[in-house]
């Protein structure tokens, strides 16, 4: 979904760092058509005079547009949301 990101720093002091403004390019056209959950996976490396020497990854859950994340705070709108969310569905004539 995402595109390779890479950021190269001639040089870094010693001590805590954080990575901000970061310009993730993702697949708007992916994104528009999902229609259940999906899990990306997003790896962050550190290299060092060409070595590795930091690696982590975690997860990152993407959601369709019309996902409900509401129901523990309120039940009472679930009915609104229960239709099956499949492109499909919606060519069938009733």
């Amino acid at each position: 979904m995402f595109d390779v990101f890479e950021e190269h720093q001639d040089s870094m002091t010693v001590g805590n760092h954080s990575l901000q403004n970061i310009k993730f390019n993702y697949n708007l056209s992916f994104l528009k058509q999902l229609v259940e959950r999906d899990i990306d996976i997003i790896s962050l490396k550190i290299f060092s005079n060409n070595e590795l020497i930091f690696q982590t990854t975690f997860d990152l859950p993407v959601l369709p547009v019309d996902y409900f994340g509401g129901l523990n705070a309120h039940p009472e709108l679930l009915a609104s949301y229960v239709l099956a969310n499949h492109p499909l569905i919606y060519q069938i004539n009733m």
